[in-house]
């Protein structure tokens, strides 16, 4: 019997460990998701399947010490651990490790708030639909883009 040859789709060998492994990991964050969201554990873990992020800091609570305590039991240093999605943007970007992209897993009407502020700071965004509840918002972070 003749052997068939092997069909991969998409680009299988930018997933190899040896490659990833030498390559800088993106320090991301994010925003909602706290104890008992389930999206919060998808994307984390999502996050983690290709090995290309670091996750770092986070605001999982409007309470300070939900915020931070779930955040520790996440591996992020309790100084990272963030009440406030403003609070973090500023501190992050003041750091020089501060996070290059921000996972947004709140409720769908605080997205373009959280994401304007994250922009302003050149963070790059993830965020799952809607992005913005209008056009005139979306045209909005656009601008701040361009």
């Amino acid at each position: 019997m003749k052997k068939k040859n092997k069909i991969t789709f998409g680009k299988l060998d930018l997933l190899r460990n040896d490659i990833i492994e030498n390559q800088k990991k993106i320090r991301i964050g994010f925003v909602g998701g706290g104890p008992n969201s389930f999206i919060g554990y998808t994307h984390r873990l999502s996050a983690r399947f290709d090995n290309r992020f670091e996750f770092l800091a986070g605001v999982f609570s409007s309470n300070k010490k939900k915020s931070i305590d779930f955040g520790q039991s996440l591996g992020i240093n309790k100084y990272r651990c963030y009440s406030d999605y403003k609070e973090m943007a500023k501190e992050e970007a003041n750091r020089a490790d501060g996070i290059e992209a921000l996972g947004i897993m709140t409720p769908a009407g605080n997205h373009y708030q959280i994401a304007r502020e994250f922009i302003k700071k050149k963070v790059h965004i993830i965020c799952d639909k809607p992005l913005t509840s209008t056009i005139k918002d979306a045209e909005n972070l656009k601008k701040l883009i361009l």
